[in-house]
Protein backbone atom coordinates (compact mmCIF):
# COMPACT_ATOMS: atom_id res chain seq x y z
CA UNK A 1 0.00 0.00 0.00
CA UNK A 2 1.21 3.19 -0.90
CA UNK A 3 0.72 6.60 1.71
CA UNK A 4 0.94 9.91 1.01
CA UNK A 5 1.29 12.88 2.88
CA UNK A 6 1.95 16.88 2.69
CA UNK A 7 1.37 20.41 3.16
CA UNK A 8 -0.31 21.88 0.23
CA UNK A 9 1.31 24.96 1.04
CA UNK A 10 -1.97 26.63 0.55
CA UNK A 11 -2.82 25.48 -3.14
CA UNK A 12 0.51 26.88 -4.08
CA UNK A 13 1.86 23.13 -5.14
CA UNK A 14 -1.25 22.12 -6.87
CA UNK A 15 0.11 21.73 -10.49
CA UNK A 16 3.08 19.47 -9.15
CA UNK A 17 0.67 17.86 -6.62
CA UNK A 18 -1.50 16.63 -9.60
CA UNK A 19 1.52 16.02 -11.58
CA UNK A 20 2.82 14.06 -8.46
CA UNK A 21 -0.22 11.78 -7.84
CA UNK A 22 -0.67 10.83 -11.01
CA UNK A 23 2.73 9.36 -11.55
CA UNK A 24 2.93 7.54 -8.20
CA UNK A 25 -0.59 6.45 -7.51
CA UNK A 26 -0.29 6.76 -4.00
CA UNK A 27 -3.41 4.64 -2.35
CA UNK A 28 -3.86 7.25 0.28
CA UNK A 29 -3.68 10.87 0.06
CA UNK A 30 -3.41 12.86 3.37
CA UNK A 31 -3.44 16.74 3.00
CA UNK A 32 -3.03 19.92 5.12
CA UNK A 33 -3.61 23.53 3.93
CA UNK A 34 -6.37 22.90 1.68
CA UNK A 35 -9.17 25.24 0.18
CA UNK A 36 -12.31 24.93 -0.36
CA UNK A 37 -15.08 27.34 -1.77
CA UNK A 38 -18.59 27.69 -2.59
CA UNK A 39 -19.47 27.20 -6.52
CA UNK A 40 -19.39 30.90 -7.49
CA UNK A 41 -15.90 31.55 -7.15
CA UNK A 42 -13.75 30.40 -10.17
CA UNK A 43 -9.94 29.76 -10.22
CA UNK A 44 -9.07 32.72 -7.24
CA UNK A 45 -6.46 30.07 -5.83
CA UNK A 46 -9.22 28.85 -3.53
CA UNK A 47 -10.36 26.07 -5.12
CA UNK A 48 -7.84 23.18 -4.16
CA UNK A 49 -10.61 20.54 -3.25
CA UNK A 50 -12.41 21.31 -6.68
CA UNK A 51 -9.43 21.21 -8.26
CA UNK A 52 -8.10 17.90 -7.17
CA UNK A 53 -11.36 15.67 -7.32
CA UNK A 54 -11.92 17.14 -11.00
CA UNK A 55 -8.02 16.16 -12.28
CA UNK A 56 -7.44 12.78 -9.77
CA UNK A 57 -9.29 9.98 -9.54
CA UNK A 58 -9.97 8.92 -5.84
CA UNK A 59 -13.36 7.31 -5.34
CA UNK A 60 -13.16 8.18 -1.45
CA UNK A 61 -12.35 11.80 0.40
CA UNK A 62 -12.96 13.48 3.33
CA UNK A 63 -12.76 16.88 4.11
CA UNK A 64 -12.04 18.86 7.74
CA UNK A 65 -11.70 22.42 7.68
CA UNK A 66 -10.18 24.37 9.98
CA UNK A 67 -11.20 27.63 8.96
CA UNK A 68 -14.02 29.45 7.49
CA UNK A 69 -14.32 32.73 5.91
CA UNK A 70 -16.41 35.12 3.83
CA UNK A 71 -14.73 35.88 0.60
CA UNK A 72 -17.02 38.26 -1.81
CA UNK A 73 -20.60 36.60 -1.45
CA UNK A 74 -18.95 33.21 -0.57
CA UNK A 75 -18.03 30.88 2.08
CA UNK A 76 -14.03 29.65 1.83
CA UNK A 77 -12.86 26.83 4.45
CA UNK A 78 -9.46 26.05 4.67
CA UNK A 79 -8.63 22.32 6.06
CA UNK A 80 -7.20 18.81 5.92
CA UNK A 81 -8.29 16.26 3.32
CA UNK A 82 -8.30 12.55 2.84
CA UNK A 83 -8.77 11.01 -0.79
CA UNK A 84 -8.42 7.50 -0.97
CA UNK A 85 -8.87 4.16 -2.94
CA UNK A 86 -10.58 2.66 -0.36
CA UNK A 87 -13.59 3.21 1.67
CA UNK A 88 -13.23 5.66 4.67
CA UNK A 89 -14.84 3.80 7.50
CA UNK A 90 -14.49 6.27 10.24
CA UNK A 91 -14.09 10.22 10.03
CA UNK A 92 -12.50 12.03 12.74
CA UNK A 93 -9.90 14.95 12.24
CA UNK A 94 -8.10 16.03 15.42
CA UNK A 95 -6.09 19.59 15.56
CA UNK A 96 -3.24 19.52 17.63
CA UNK A 97 -3.29 23.67 17.36
CA UNK A 98 -6.10 25.41 17.94
CA UNK A 99 -9.83 24.78 17.10
CA UNK A 100 -12.28 25.38 13.98
CA UNK A 101 -13.57 28.58 13.63
CA UNK A 102 -16.66 28.92 11.69
CA UNK A 103 -16.33 33.28 10.67
CA UNK A 104 -12.51 33.41 10.78
CA UNK A 105 -11.50 37.20 10.38
CA UNK A 106 -7.76 38.01 9.29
Amino acid sequence: MKFLQLNLWQGRLIKNFIQLIKKESPDIINLQEVYAHGPDINSLGLNNLEELQKNLEYKFSYYEPFQTFSFGNSKVSYGLLILSKFEILKKEAIFTNLNYKKEFIY
